[in-house]
């Protein structure tokens, strides 16, 4: 039985961009910026919570109406 990305609390680089709706140039970018990342073996994964959590520190929200 496999899992989808919306039920897993870890995603890949590529996943983490599609669940994100940018590139993975721009993921890289906010990596250098101090988004926290998980590394087994070669492979580097993103925790949602993390992801959310940087968002809510580094960046304000803006209701654009």
């Amino acid at each position: 039985m496999k899992i989808g990305v919306a039920e897993r609390e870890f995603l890949n680089k590529k996943e983490m961009a599609a669940w994100l709706s940018m590139s993975e140039n721009t993921l890289d970018n906010l990596v250098k910026e101090g988004l926290p990342i998980y590394r087994w073996s070669r492979k580097v994964y993103f925790l949602k919570d993390d992801v959310k959590e940087f968002f809510k520190k580094n960046y304000k929200y803006v209701n654009e109406e």
